[in-house]
């Protein structure tokens, strides 16, 4: 085992800090490359959505700069997939307002990750002689409290 001189520790030590500032640098630079690609994508999909007559809000903050939410009606989709010329991928389900039994169903556009459309719809009862329906409001109590959560079948 060799031992190193305090000029070969010196250069070794400066050899590795430069590694990880060019790695650092990289990252950075990736990362910007990633942001700036997310905020382009968010402009396209806000300039489509306005165009095709939905009301969008420029961005306030920097968050807001790289996503879109659009709240619509259900018979809206159609306009908006056409607007956005991209297939909507549905992510899930979640009880909006138990008592009323609405739940609010999130779809993601094909080409725009960085895209969420909502709308909310009703969720029907069980009939006693039909099909049960695909999701439940489920009321689950604990000790001390009592909380309501949507159950619904997987969607492949």
């Amino acid at each position: 085992m060799s031992t190193l001189t305090i000029n070969e520790a010196i250069e070794k030590i400066k050899q590795q800090h430069a590694d990880e500032l060019t790695r650092t640098v990289e990252s950075l630079n990736q990362d910007l490359a990633e942001s700036l690609a997310n905020v382009e994508r968010a402009y396209l999909a806000r300039c489509l959505l306005s165009s095709a007559g939905f009301p969008v809000e420029l961005p306030t903050y920097r968050y807001e700069a790289t996503h879109v939410t659009l709240r619509v009606d259900r018979k809206e989709l159609p306009r908006v997939r056409d607007a956005l010329g991209c297939p909507l991928k549905w992510v899930g389900n979640e009880l909006d307002d138990s008592k009323k039994r609405i739940i609010k169903t999130t779809l993601k556009p094909a080409e725009f990750p960085n895209v969420t459309i909502t709308f909310l719809s009703k969720l029907p009862r069980a009939k006693k002689d039909g099909p049960a329906p695909k999701c439940q409001i489920k009321r689950v109590r604990q000790r001390g409290y009592t909380y309501t959560t949507l159950v619904c079948e997987r969607q492949s």
